[in-house]
C-alpha cells in the first residue's frame, strides 16, 4: 500500500499555503487536503490567482458579467485568506439573503454612502458553485470535467448559462493562457454533467449547436441527464449535429434506457395486441412434441419472457422505431432489434443492429385462426357463458364469413392456400363473426382486444411454416453481431 499523506486544514488556516515548503507540499508531498466549504473556495482562488493570471482575470470578468459582483483579489488579512467583493454598480450587491440568481440582497452601500464590501461566502450558493467550478477548472489536469447539479441554487435561465460559460472558460483558458496551452495534448475537454433538470438538458444540445463561439465538434461535448425516477438509472443522450435533445426525453422515458442495463435485445410491433398473439403462438411451439426446430424453441423461449422489451410504432411508418432504436443504442451499443409489420408494399431502409420481418399475409391476426380452431372456441366460449349454441349455428356463422375454399374444416390439409387469408383483414373477419353470433343467437361476444385468446384452441398443425420462421428471425435477431 502506498504511503497516504493527509493534510486537515482547520477553518481559517489557509495562510499557512503560502509559506514556501507548505506551497511545495501542495504540489506533491500532500495527497488529500480537508478543508470547510469556505477554506476551499479561498484557497482554490488563490491558487488560480497566483499560478494563472489571465485566468484569474477572466473569472472575475465572468462573475461581474452575470452577477453583477466586482470580486477582489484574494489577500491576506491578519494571517488569515480573504476574498472580497462588492457591487459592480447595478443595483444591489450580493449577500445574505438569496435571489432567485442564486445570489443574495444587501444594499450596496453603507449609512455613510460608502460602497460596502463582504466576504465571498456571504453570498448566494449559485455564485459561490459558479466561481468554485470556474477556479477548479482551471486547476483540474484532466481531460474529462464531471459537473454534479450544476444548475443548483440557479434560476431556469442560468441553469443553461452557467454550462456555457464552464465549457466557454475552458476553451479560452486554453486560446489565451500559455502554460495551459499543451496540458491536454492539443485535445479539447469533455464535459460529463449530472442534472435533474429536464429543462436544462432539453435546450443544451440546441443552443450549443446554434451558439457561434462554440464549436461542437471542437469540444466533443456529450450531455447526460440522470433523471429522478422510481427506477434508477441513467439516461444518455449525445447532443450531436442535427439532433435534438429535447424530443428524446419527451418521448423516451427513463424506465426505457433503464432497460438497456439488463436488455440487449427490443421487438419492435405495431401495438400491444400483437405481441399477446406472438406470446400465445410461442406457448403451442413451446409445448409442441414435434414440429419444430431446436431455434425456433429458442425464439419462442425469448417471446414469451416476462421481462421481454417490447416497443410499439404508435405510426403507420416503420420508420417511426428509429428514433427510439438510435437513442437505446447510444446507452446500449451492442443493442439488437426486430421489427416486425404487417404486409407492406415495401421495406424500410436497413438499420445496424435493426432486422425487419414482414408477415406476406395482410396482418398477423389472419394465422391466429382457422374454420377448425374458430368453431372448437366458439363452442367452447359459449359454454364458458352458459349459452347453448347449436352446431348447426356455429358451422351457418363460420361459413358465412370464411369462403368454403379457405375453411379447413372441408378438407384433410391442416391449412389451406386461399387468397383469402393473404388479402382479407383478419382482426375485421374475427370482429364480424362474434357480433354476428351475438345478433343472431345471443353467442358470445370477443372484442379485439381479446382476440389473442383464440390462440390457444390451436394446436401446432394449425401454425403455418411462416409463423415458424418468424421465431426463428427472433432467434437469429438476438444472436447476431451487432
Amino acid at each position: 500500500m502506498q504511503h497516504l499523506s493527509v493534510c486537515y486544514l482547520p477553518a481559517d488556516s489557509s495562510a499557512a499555503l503560502r509559506r514556501k515548503e507548505e506551497r511545495s507540499s501542495w504540489d506533491g508531498e500532500i495527497s488529500t487536503l480537508l478543508f470547510n466549504a469556505g477554506q476551499h473556495l479561498r484557497t482554490i482562488c488563490w491558487l488560480v490567482q497566483r499560478r494563472y493570471p489571465i485566468s484569474w482575470e477572466m473569472i472575475k470578468g465572468c462573475i461581474r458579467e452575470h452577477f453583477m459582483v466586482e470580486l477582489q483579489n484574494v489577500r491576506t488579512e491578519k494571517g488569515k485568506l480573504v476574498l472580497y467583493c462588492r457591487s459592480a454598480g447595478c443595483g444591489s450587491m450580493t449577500g445574505g439573503q438569496s435571489s432567485q440568481d442564486g445570489s443574495a440582497l444587501t444594499p450596496d452601500s453603507d449609512a455613510s454612502g460608502h460602497q460596502v464590501e463582504l466576504e465571498i461566502i456571504s453570498h448566494g450558493g449559485g455564485m459561490i458553485r459558479c466561481l468554485a467550478t470556474l477556479a477548479a477548472i482551471t486547476l483540474s489536469r484532466s481531460q474529462l470535467v464531471l459537473l454534479d447539479e450544476p444548475e443548483a441554487n440557479l434560476e431556469a435561465v442560468r441553469q443553461l448559462t452557467n454550462i456555457l460559460w464552464f465549457i466557454d472558460h475552458d476553451k479560452r483558458l486554453q486560446e489565451e493562457e500559455p502554460t495551459l496551452r499543451t496540458k491536454w495534448y492539443g485535445q479539447p475537454r469533455q464535459f460529463l454533467v449530472a442534472s435533474h433538470s429536464e429543462w436544462l438538458v432539453s435546450r443544451l444540445g440546441t443552443t450549443l449547436a446554434n451558439k457561434s463561439n462554440i464549436k461542437e465538434a471542437d469540444l466533443q461535448l456529450k450531455v447526460w441527464a440522470l433523471g429522478v425516477s422510481a427506477v434508477s438509472g441513467i439516461m444518455p443522450v449525445t447532443s450531436a449535429k442535427n439532433v435534438h435533445v429535447a424530443p428524446w426525453l419527451v418521448h423516451f422515458p427513463l424506465t426505457e434506457y433503464y432497460r438497456t442495463r439488463t436488455q440487449k435485445f427490443v421487438l419492435y410491433t405495431e401495438d400491444y395486441t400483437d405481441v399477446e398473439i406472438l406470446r400465445q403462438l410461442a406457448e403451442i411451439l413451446r409445448n409442441a412434441q414435434s414440429g419444430v426446430s431446436a431455434e425456433q424453441r429458442r425464439g419462442a423461449e425469448i417471446i414469451v419472457r416476462k421481462d421481454l422489451w417490447t416497443h410499439y410504432m404508435h405510426s403507420p411508418d416503420p420508420k417511426s422505431v428509429y428514433p427510439h432504436f438510435s437513442a437505446m443504442q447510444e446507452a446500449r451499443p451492442d443493442l439488437r432489434a426486430l421489427l416486425l409489420t404487417d404486409r407492406r408494399d415495401s421495406q424500410p431502409p436497413a438499420r445496424k443492429g435493426l432486422r425487419y420481418f414482414q408477415w406476406k399475409r395482410r396482418e398477423i391476426e389472419n394465422y391466429m385462426f382457422t374454420g377448425r380452431s374458430l368453431e372448437t372456441a366458439i363452442s367452447k366460449l359459449a359454454q364458458q357463458e352458459g349459452k347453448s349454441i347449436l352446431k348447426e349455428q356455429i358451422d351457418e356463422c363460420i361459413s358465412y364469413h370464411i369462403p368454403k375454399g379457405a375453411d379447413n374444416r372441408h378438407y384433410a390439409n391442416k391449412w389451406v392456400q386461399h387468397r383469402f387469408w393473404n388479402d382479407s383483414k383478419g382482426s375485421a373477419v374475427l370482429a364480424d363473426v362474434f357480433e354476428y353470433l351475438k345478433k343472431e343467437f345471443g353467442g358470445p361476444l370477443l372484442w379485439k382486444g381479446r382476440f389473442h385468446e383464440l390462440v390457444s384452441f390451436m394446436t401446432i398443425d394449425d401454425i403455418v411454416e411462416e409463423v415458424k420462421e418468424f421465431f426463428s428471425a427472433v432467434d437469429r435477431a438476438q444472436m447476431a453481431e451487432p
